[in-house]
This record gives C-alpha cells, sequence and structure tokens, in this order.
C-alpha cells in the first residue's frame, strides 16, 4: 500500500473508529445528569506499567444481577473515547455494562512513544484484563463488545491465556459492531508497511496534518460520507473536536491507522474462538459483503445481524436496535464444550 500525503488523510481518518485525547481544557466534560446517574462516578485502575485506566461502570437492571458484564471498546480515532457508548447506556437495559476509556483516550493515562514504548494492541488487551479481573470477582465472566477496528483487542480477549488471564474462561461471548471484513482481519498487514506508515505519520509533516484532520468541518465531512447514514449529530462533532484538542490525542490515531491493531493478522484468534460471535453490521454500508464472510461454516459461522438503517456506526447511530439485537442474542443458548 503507497502512503503517499492524501491517501495518509483519509488513513488517518478511515480506521478513525480510534482514539481522542484532550480538549482546549484538560479535564474530559462530565456526562450527562441521566448517564452521571447510570454509569456513576468515574473510577481508576493501574495496569502493569502504572498507567491510570479510567472507566465507567453501569449496574444491571433488576433480574440481571448474575448475567455477565457487557465489556464496552470504544473505537480509536480522532476524539473517540468511552463517550462513544453514551447512546447505548441510555438504550440498554440489561446486563452491567464496564465502560473503559482505552489508555491514552478520554480520562485515562495518556502515551508517548518519545517518552514511553507501548505495545499496540497489547497494552490495551491487558488493561481491559486487569479491569475485568477486578471488576468481575464473584460475577462470572464478560462479554466482549468492540466497535469498528478494535475487534481484535475482542477477538485476544476471547482466546489470549497467559500466567494471569484465561480468555477462554473468562470471556463468554463476542460482539463485534461493524468489523473489518473477514479476509483483512484475517490476513493483517505486513509488519514493514505498519512501521513505515507510523515513521510517516509521526514524522514532523505527518505530525502538521493532525490540526487540520481534527477540523469541525473535516470531521463533518468525513464523517457524513463514510460512518453515519443520515448525516452526523452535532453532539458527534462537538465530543470529537473536544477530545481531539488533549494533548497527545494524535499517538493512539497514529499507531492505530498505521496499521498496528490490525496487522499481525487474526487467522490464528478466530480459529480457536471458542465462543460464539455476533457481527453488527449497517446494511447501508456497500461492503457488507466482506461481513458476510464471518458467516461461513469454514470461517467459524458467526452470526450476522443487519441494521438496514445504520451505516458504520450503529452503536451510536442506532442504540435502540443494536441493544435490541444484542440483548435477543444473548438469550439465545449454546452448548459450552470448553469444559
Amino acid at each position: 500500500m503507497r502512503f503517499h500525503l492524501v491517501p495518509s488523510l483519509l488513513l488517518v481518518l478511515s480506521c478513525w473508529f480510534s482514539s481522542a485525547f484532550v480538549p482546549p481544557s484538560d479535564s474530559p466534560r462530565p456526562p450527562s445528569s441521566s448517564l452521571s446517574a447510570r454509569l456513576g462516578p468515574t473510577r481508576y485502575h493501574l495496569d502493569a506499567s502504572s498507567r491510570r485506566c479510567a472507566y465507567r461502570v453501569a449496574p444491571p437492571a433488576p433480574g440481571f444481577e448474575s448475567a455477565p458484564s457487557l465489556l464496552l471498546i470504544h473505537p480509536i480515532g480522532i476524539g473517540c473515547a468511552s463517550w462513544f457508548w453514551d447512546p447505548f447506556v441510555r438504550a440498554w437495559s440489561g446486563n452491567r455494562l464496564l465502560v473503559p476509556d482505552l489508555i491514552g483516550c478520554g480520562a485515562s493515562d495518556r502515551f508517548d512513544p518519545r517518552e514511553s514504548g507501548m505495545f499496540v494492541p497489547l497494552d490495551w488487551t491487558r488493561q481491559l484484563e486487569d479491569l475485568c479481573r477486578e471488576e468481575s470477582k464473584g460475577r462470572g465472566q464478560v462479554v466482549a463488545v468492540s466497535q469498528g477496528g478494535m475487534a481484535p483487542v475482542a477477538l485476544s480477549l476471547a482466546t489470549r491465556q497467559s500466567d494471569r488471564w484465561n480468555g477462554p474462561r473468562s470471556v463468554s461471548r463476542v460482539i463485534a459492531a461493524t468489523p473489518p471484513g473477514y479476509a483483512e482481519l484475517a490476513g493483517g498487514l505486513p509488519a514493514a508497511e505498519v512501521r513505515t506508515n507510523f515513521a510517516r505519520l509521526s514524522s514532523p509533516p505527518g505530525r502538521l496534518l493532525y490540526p487540520l484532520l481534527r477540523l469541525r468541518g473535516f470531521v463533518r465531512l468525513f464523517s457524513d460520507l463514510f460512518l453515519f447514514r443520515g448525516g452526523c449529530p452535532e453532539e458527534w462533532l462537538e465530543r470529537c473536536e473536544e477530545e481531539s484538542h488533549r494533548e497527545g490525542s494524535e499517538w493512539p490515531v497514529f499507531a492505530f491507522n498505521s496499521g498496528f491493531v490490525v496487522g499481525k493478522g487474526y487467522q490464528e484468534e478466530l480459529d480457536d474462538l471458542a465462543r460464539p460471535l455476533l457481527i453488527v453490521h449497517g446494511g447501508g454500508d456497500r461492503l457488507v459483503e466482506r461481513r458476510r464472510q464471518y458467516q461461513r461454516p469454514e470461517n467459524g459461522g458467526a452470526t450476522l445481524e443487519l441494521v438496514e438503517e445504520g451505516n458504520n456506526v450503529i452503536p451510536y447511530e442506532n442504540a435502540e436496535d443494536f441493544a435490541a439485537i444484542v440483548k435477543k442474542w444473548l438469550n439465545v443458548v449454546y452448548v459450552d464444550y470448553t469444559d
């Protein structure tokens, strides 16, 4: 893939589903009063590198106290953080919700590769493992729910095993909203290409592009063209603009759009996934056929649900539909063969 100036502008925004940082003020906007009542105050835990990781929790509805928690993995892109899930949180009534800000996003600590390294996406996966261990004590498993290009993190959570984590026993199901196409996710990118992409994006000329990419007009243009079916709302633009002005907000965006998240390829994780997989995609997306490959028996036979009035940000644009699809699918009984 050639990485010249104009394609780089689109690439930095295209995988868009993935990150944000500090606005003109250095404190995240507090959630609305209704969300504050639903989610409660921001909580923090420390990852293995002593970075402060922020998250919010929505309690379960009556009768769902023993159901698995839903772990909501926000996209990485210009201005994105856990606020992406706010419409879904408002629409949801059921399982407990865990809503984290990934490292470098929202209220979590920043990372700057010029000062301290970070393994992408492994450190995001480890961050979520730590959160699940802390918040799921005595609560059983979690359901990993991802948006867009963060599907690799959800897959890793469900399949990764280490001395501190057993994915097959900790994650009961995986839900991927508008993930990459099956071939893209399975195949990944050449390592040399990813390194070259990041070197160019993080170079002085590349960093000069970021202030242009976070301009409200550019964000609106991209969102209207590629993300929303009916045009992006003003609240979306305000949150993206606010978060993208946080100091250091470019680094997660550069890492994601360089290809670090999908880079290694996830064929092994797809093959090893021993849990049910739900793919939710917008019927209005012209690339929907690439997601139908997840349904093939040789690819694991995932369930595919299409939201006809949606495009590429279903949990945000079509929160009520997404909540209904998730709740219906969680009620489907699957035989557990892992014990």
